[in-house]
């Protein structure tokens, strides 16, 4: 009995994006590679996977494939969750469309937006839960039915890598605060305990010296810089004993949720790569900047809307904040206070190595851009 030769493809095709999505064990690379496993699949020109709200009402992540990166910076925000996007997440079935203008739901593209005709959207679920959905833009004939099979299929196979990752990023974090806390009981155990016993035996030797003898002075001095640090390694211990610190995202969701009785504009935090590698010393500078930002474009702006996205890769951290305000070019005065703060946003990321810049986005608005570079 010999296998149909398009089934046999279809398996091919399946088995090649289960591998490529399992290699990867970090969120975000799992994520991407789902992205690219499903254009791949079924030949799309553009695809998409959108991570839903805690709420499930909206899209809080938007992972893109198959767009020029400077072609998307232009366009300007990622979208949210309107239009046929918002469809899928309201019904959370698969939606099929020959012609993405005809549905009803439909809403006009972004300016600079290529245009995008067959459609393909396929919730993404973990455990039972939607967790997001993929979106595929653009075959090279209509969507059919078996193509939203096999991206159906495929969505199941990208729950369970996401579950993977996820748990994968738990381990890893237990395994940190395990080490932590391995450090801070050898620092205590051992060489706290070594360090004063060998003070202990200094002192003993300086009691046999002479009161002005050059080398009870000499120990003496020794005995201090002992002291000192053990006083160090103690403060050390204190450190690895308290729980880490909020990352990032965490820091960041925080004070756009306090911000919004304020700024009921705000579309949420918008999060790309791994937040959980930026250093504190970092991170103590972006809250305050994304707290002025989102102030001056709910309160001077006059913003409607208002989206924060904090984008780490390998080299750098950036982070923008895109309103739909009276736009940095208004006349003098039109946006309340002058200054808005920017020289203060601008002294902070300098001091870190990188810039700040407010810039007109096209369709009227601004777009803060922060950026600075982040360690090895």
């Amino acid at each position: 009995m010999t296998m149909d030769p398009d089934l046999g493809h279809e398996l091919e095709v399946l088995r090649d994006a289960v591998l490529a999505i399992a290699e990867d064990l970090d969120l975000d690379g799992t994520l991407r590679r789902i992205v690219a496993a499903g254009r791949a699949m079924v030949g799309a020109r553009y695809g998409a996977l959108g991570v839903l709200t805690p709420d499930g009402a909206a899209l809080a992540t938007f992972i893109h494939d198959g767009m020029d990166p400077d072609l998307a910076e232009r366009i300007g925000p990622l979208p949210t969750g309107h239009g046929v996007l918002g469809e899928v997440i309201r019904t959370g079935a698969p939606l099929l469309l020959d012609r993405l203008t005809s549905h009803p739901s439909s809403s006009p593209l972004p300016p600079g937006h290529p245009p995008m005709t067959t459609f393909l959207g396929v919730p993404v679920r973990i455990g039972g839960e939607v967790f997001g959905n993929l979106y595929l833009t653009d075959a090279p004939s209509p969507f059919t039915d078996d193509d939203r099979r096999r991206v159906e299929a495929l969505a199941a196979i990208a729950g369970a890598a996401i579950r993977n990752a996820r748990a994968a990023r738990t381990s890893r974090s237990l395994a940190l605060a395990n080490e932590r806390e391995r450090i801070a009981r050898d620092l205590h155990d051992t060489v706290i305990q070594r360090v004063f016993g060998a003070a202990l035996r200094l002192d003993g030797v300086t009691r046999q010296l002479d009161a002005d003898a050059p080398a009870r002075v000499t120990i003496e001095g020794a005995l201090v810089e002992l002291d000192g640090a053990i006083g160090d390694l103690r403060a050390i211990i204190a450190a690895l004993d308290e729980p880490a610190p909020p990352d990032l995202a965490e820091q960041l969701s925080g004070v756009l949720e306090a911000l919004a009785p304020i700024a009921p504009g705000l579309q949420g935090l918008r999060t790309v790569g791994d937040l959980g590698r930026v250093p504190p010393g970092i991170v103590s500078e972006v809250v305050p900047v994304v707290r002025e930002a989102v102030t001056n474009a709910a309160r001077h702006a006059q913003a409607s809307r208002i989206v924060v996205t904090a984008a780490a890769s390998i080299r750098t951290l950036d982070v923008t904040v895109d309103d739909d305000g009276v736009g940095p070019a208004a006349p003098q005065g039109a946006r309340g206070s002058t200054g808005l703060g920017l020289g203060n946003l601008a002294e902070r990321a300098t001091a870190l190595g990188g810039r700040s810049d407010l810039s007109a986005r096209v369709g009227g608005g601004s777009r803060l851009r922060w950026s600075v570079p982040l360690p090895d």
